[in-house]
């Protein structure tokens, strides 16, 4: 539980500081990633105050949806601006349908999740970004595996015993925070 406790304060230290820098240089970028970082520290921690018990509560998967799709609108801005528009209309009905819909959650986690996982590697590759920005291409897949074995015991299909999710999900958790803060720092040239 140490390592919960630990992302926990990580997340909250590097979200804090990337919402303040986003807000000091109105950058919405750095705004989303500070955002997205803050609710996974915060996740974090109220998973290392109430146990694993939390993740059967109708809020922890609510607001569990939330960081991959701040994240990923703060990665879509920071890529492909010209459609951020478009993608933060995508981004206000996921957390509606999510508030509303736990089921539909799935559908706006994937692509949330895969445009996490794609649009830093396309961003480097394409000379667009530094090297570091694919660190969050890191972070989105360890959230992902994460988060399919913990889909799939929800469903009564593990991938995993239970004991082994619930041993690396701490580690899971911080690699993710500390991947995905690293690239969000780093990313400008």
């Amino acid at each position: 539980m140490t390592a919960l406790w630990v992302a926990g304060v990580v997340g909250l230290a590097l979200g804090g500081y990337l919402g303040f820098r986003g807000v000091a240089r109105k950058d919405l970028d750095d705004v989303s990633f500070g955002l997205g970082l803050l609710v996974l520290g915060a996740l974090s921690l109220v998973l290392a105050v109430a146990g694993y018990g939390a993740l059967g509560s109708p809020v922890v998967p609510v607001l569990g949806s939330l960081p991959p799709l701040i994240l990923s609108l703060g990665t879509v801005h920071a890529v492909t601006p010209r459609y951020w528009r478009w993608y933060l209309i995508f981004v206000v009905i996921g957390v509606i349908v999510a508030a509303t819909f736990r089921q539909a959650v799935v559908a706006f986690h994937s692509v949330a999740g895969l445009i996490l996982l794609v649009l830093p590697i396309y961003a480097v590759a394409r000379k667009a970004a530094p090297p570091y920005f694919a660190l969050v291409s890191v972070g989105a897949l360890l959230i992902g595996i994460g988060g399919v074995a913990l889909a799939t015991i929800a469903a009564g299909r593990p991938l995993l015993p239970l004991d082994l999710v619930l041993t690396i999900l701490p580690y899971v958790l911080l690699g993710t925070i500390v991947f995905v803060g690293a690239g969000a720092l780093l990313r400008r040239k």
